[in-house]
């Protein structure tokens, strides 16, 4: 939990190497740097992917809700 200074806490204001300069978007190979963009065009791809995983066969399996659940919350 921050001091509540944070304006003068330089751990709470410390830029991350992760993000665009003064911002907390994520640098990306689209170089994206409007946060609803970024959120919309990330909707797209997934979108997209999603299409081609179970309409192209791409890759082999059934991609539907459960399958990528358990794909993204198996355990390591």
């Amino acid at each position: 939990m921050g001091s509540g200074f944070s304006t003068y806490d330089p751990l709470e204001n410390r830029q991350s190497i992760y993000c665009y300069k003064g911002t907390d978007i994520l640098i990306n190979k689209e170089n994206i740097r409007d946060a609803k963009a970024l959120a919309e065009y990330e909707a797209d791809i997934t979108m997209i992917r999603q299409y081609e995983l179970e309409n192209e066969q791409t890759v082999k399996g059934k991609f539907g809700i459960t399958h990528l659940i358990r794909i993204n919350c198996k355990k390591q």
